[in-house]
């Protein structure tokens, strides 16, 4: 059995519905139904799963500018509700799969990162993503832990409405931050192959790896064939530095990530973001 937390996001709402066409056993919790925070949540809902072998956690708390306030629930769900996760599982045959984040890199690096790269988060957000591999790697010895970057989707992208919204009015985009964009649906679709090569009794390398689609942009880029493709009018969109939008949390102007580990590992094609912004919309 496959447990889901978090199951009502972006990535979860992807990864139900291919689990589904997979045919793969699965159970999905949202956080009302199993709070990762609360170690009595954990072991309730999951001491009355049988057989369980796979536990994906897409628990998260992503807004990036809020955690940087000491009461936001940031350490809380993206390092506290981890270790709970960890303590629980410790010592049992169940793999763990984590999503974690390009924020753990400090963007100082002229090229793409590796695993192999050390981690030095500039906000609060990278620092508890960050504490949290370091405690799985601690305390597990199944586990897989995908870092991703810039994750969208047809149906939640904050990005996407922005535009959507405000296409009629001049649009700033930063162009000094480059990434990798991410569809959640891809992302999901290399967790199912994580998930078959398990289902079919092949070794699986423990450890962290990159996952995110090809191949680097910045927002401005971004954006501009976001808009292009919808056919909006390109006049209003201005190129801008990201200083001048006074974001309290610092953010890497450079986190592109080098996906080759996991590609060579699980047997995955590239696949390329333009794509599935078309295939979307």
């Amino acid at each position: 059995m496959i447990i889901l937390t978090g199951s009502s996001g972006q990535v979860g709402s992807e990864l139900k519905t291919q689990l589904k066409l997979n045919k793969l056993p699965y159970k999905a919790f949202d956080k009302i139904s199993l709070d990762i925070t609360s170690k009595k949540s954990i072991k309730t809902n999951l001491d009355k799963i049988k057989n369980l072998k796979v536990i994906i956690n897409l628990a998260a708390y992503t807004n990036v500018e809020e955690c940087e306030k000491k009461l936001s629930p940031n350490k809380k769900v993206n390092f506290i509700g981890v270790k709970n996760l960890c303590n629980y599982i410790e010592n049992k045959k169940i793999l763990l799969i984590q999503i974690s984040t390009d924020y753990v890199f400090n963007g100082l690096k002229n090229k793409a990162y590796t695993e192999k790269d050390k981690t030095n988060p500039l906000n609060e957000y990278g620092i508890a993503k960050k504490n949290a591999e370091l405690y799985i790697k601690r305390k597990l010895s199944m586990y897989v832990i995908l870092r991703s970057s810039w994750i969208f989707s047809k149906k939640k992208s904050s990005f996407f409405k922005f535009i959507d919204k405000n296409y009629k009015k001049n649009i700033d985009l930063i162009d000094d931050i480059h990434g990798c964009p991410t569809s959640a649906r891809s992302l999901s679709n290399g967790i199912i192959f994580v998930l078959n090569k398990l289902n079919q009794n092949k070794k699986i390398k423990y450890g962290i790896y990159h996952f995110c689609n090809h191949p680097n942009t910045n927002w401005f880029n971004f954006g501009k064939f976001y808009m292009k493709f919808k056919k909006y009018n390109l006049s209003k969109l201005r190129n801008i530095k990201s200083e001048k939008l006074n974001l309290k949390a610092k953010r890497p102007l450079n986190s592109i990530l080098n996906s080759k580990k996991f590609e060579t590992e699980f047997n995955f094609k590239k696949i390329y973001w333009k794509s599935e912004i078309k295939n979307f919309f």
